[in-house]
C-alpha cells in the first residue's frame, strides 16, 4: 500500500440511523479523498436510502438476510478489486487525517495491515470521552509475544486487499470474533502497524455488538467462538513446535450471500 493505492472506504451498518450521516461525513472528509465509499446495510427493517442519498458519491448495497458485519466485508473484498480497504463502522466515526497517516505509516513501514489509535465515546456515562486506546506501533511484534493479546482494533484498520486474499478473508462462521481471528492469522505472515495518532473515535452504547446482552464479552455466543479461536492457537502453537506450517484458513465459514445495489454509483468490481 502507498499514497496511491486505491481505496474503498466500507461502513458496515444494521439499525444505526441516528448515527450513519457522521459516520459517512467522517469519510467524505478525509484529506487523502477515497476511490470510494460503500454502505452495506445487514438487512435492516428499512434501508437507510434516504440518508445515503444525500451523499451523491457514495454507494449502498443490502444484503437479503442479516449475516454480521464480518460476512459483509468479506463479501465486498472478494467481489471488488481495490487495492486496500479503510474500515468503518456505522456508529463510529474517524477524524480527517485518518486516511493520510494510515497510507503514509504503511508506505514508510510496508505494512500489509494498518490500524490506529482509538478513543471510546461512551454514552452510558453521558457522553464521555475516555483516554485513548494505545495500541502498540508494531502490532506483529505484540501479537507474536503474546498471541492472545489484543493490540489492533478492527474498526480503525487499512488493510490490503492482497492480505485479505492470503488469509482467505475473514471467518463468516464467527459472527463476533472474525476479526480476532484474522488478527491472530495475520501476525504469523503480514506486517501489522498502528498509527500512534488517536484517529478514530468508537462509540459504545448499550444496543452495540459488545455491550448487548446477547453479542457482548460475556455472551455465550461471544465465548464460545473465542474458545473456538484458542483451539486454533493451540494447534498452530503444536505445528510450530513440531516445524510444520500453521494453518492461515479461516476457522469457518457461513453460507454465502449475494448483496444488492440500492443506490449510488457502481463499485469496481473483480474480473
Amino acid at each position: 500500500m502507498d499514497r496511491n493505492s486505491r481505496i474503498l472506504g466500507i461502513i458496515t451498518h444494521y439499525r444505526c440511523e441516528e448515527y450513519l450521516s457522521n459516520a459517512i461525513e467522517s469519510l467524505v472528509n478525509q484529506t487523502r479523498p477515497l476511490d470510494g465509499i460503500v454502505v452495506v446495510d445487514d438487512a435492516s427493517p428499512t434501508p437507510p436510502i434516504n440518508i445515503v442519498s444525500r451523499f451523491p458519491h457514495v454507494t449502498l448495497v443490502t444484503s437479503p438476510r442479516n449475516v454480521g458485519p464480518f460476512h459483509l466485508i468479506r463479501n465486498i473484498i472478494f467481489n471488488t478489486d481495490y487495492d486496500a480497504y479503510l474500515q468503518q463502522d456505522a456508529d463510529d466515526w474517524s477524524t480527517p487525517n485518518r486516511l493520510a497517516l494510515s497510507l503514509q505509516l504503511a508506505e514508510t513501514t510496508g505494512a500489509d495491515i494498518v490500524g490506529t489509535r482509538l478513543v471510546d465515546f461512551v454514552e452510558l456515562e453521558e457522553y464521555i470521552l475516555h483516554d485513548p486506546v494505545e495500541h502498540p506501533e508494531d502490532a506483529t511484534l505484540a501479537y507474536r509475544r503474546n498471541i492472545n493479546g489484543w493490540y489492533m482494533s478492527w474498526g480503525t484498520t487499512l488493510c490490503s486487499r492482497d492480505l485479505f486474499l492470503r488469509l482467505g478473508g475473514l471467518a463468516t462462521g464467527l459472527r463476533l470474533e472474525a476479526d480476532s481471528d484474522f488478527f491472530r492469522r495475520a501476525c504469523f505472515i503480514a506486517k501489522m502497524s498502528n498509527v500512534t495518532e488517536a484517529c478514530y473515535y468508537r462509540r459504545l452504547r448499550p444496543q452495540s455488538l459488545t455491550l448487548d446482552e446477547a453479542t457482548g464479552h460475556q455472551s455465550a455466543q461471544r465465548l464460545n467462538e473465542r474458545e473456538q479461536i484458542k483451539a486454533q492457537l493451540r494447534a498452530n502453537a503444536e505445528l510450530m513446535l513440531q516445524d510444520k506450517p500453521v494453518n492461515l484458513e479461516p476457522i469457518s465459514l457461513a453460507p454465502p450471500v449475494t448483496l444488492l445495489h440500492i443506490a449510488g454509483p457502481g463499485l469496481s468490481y473483480a474480473p
